[in-house]
């Protein structure tokens, strides 16, 4: 734990960005339970594009001999292109959140569909790797939740993003059970499983 005096923060990889670049890497590097196993979970990149810090706090965690996973969702291809060049991800977990089609509606924003098969593409080229999809609601731009979940078309779909952007059927790829609880989405946690 570390605390400026203001906030307190926890875990190895928070606490290392923090000293590196203040709050600017907030939204890139979020606490991991993954530390328990030797590992540092970041999430990689989940936020607004920034200069090269994303690749600097994952250089320190490397050279210290700790096991880095990176999650993202697709956004900003150019960090995960960076950290895959300077060989700073151990296995990278790809949360697919569903056909370029929902896409933007299942983040809240809008998405650039290149970007997204892009980190696609990029993601099978790290030591170890994995694509998820959630079965979760379908939550409208700026409104609650819709009743309707991810259907098995749509997950059958996505799966086709992957295999076509790809060019291979062959890729760990899991489907997880929606968890309310987990979700940072105020929207979604009032929504039973």
């Amino acid at each position: 734990m570390f605390t400026d005096g203001t906030v307190i923060r926890q875990g190895v990889g928070v606490v290392i960005a923090f000293l590196h670049a203040g709050t600017k890497l907030d939204s890139f590097i979020g606490r991991s339970e993954l530390s328990m196993a030797g590992w540092m979970g970041s999430t990689f990149p989940r936020g607004p594009g920034v200069d090269r810090r994303p690749c600097e706090s994952p250089g320190y965690i490397r050279k210290n001999g700790i096991s880095l996973q990176l999650d993202t969702d697709g956004r900003n291809a150019h960090v995960l292109d960076r950290l895959l060049a300077e060989k700073l991800g151990d296995r990278v977990v790809m949360e697919v959140k569903g056909p370029l089609s929902l896409y933007g509606r299942m983040l809240g924003r809008e998405i650039d569909a290149e970007e997204v098969k892009k980190s696609i593409g990029l993601v099978t080229r790290f030591p170890e790797y994995q694509f998820r999809t959630t079965v979760r609601p379908c939550c409208p731009e700026g409104g609650d939740p819709e009743t309707g979940y991810l259907t098995p078309d749509e997950v059958a779909e996505t799966a086709k993003l992957i295999q076509e952007t790809t060019g291979s059927y062959k890729h760990p790829y899991v489907l997880r059970v929606f968890d309310a609880e987990s979700f940072s989405d105020e929207r979604l946690k009032s929504i039973g499983n």
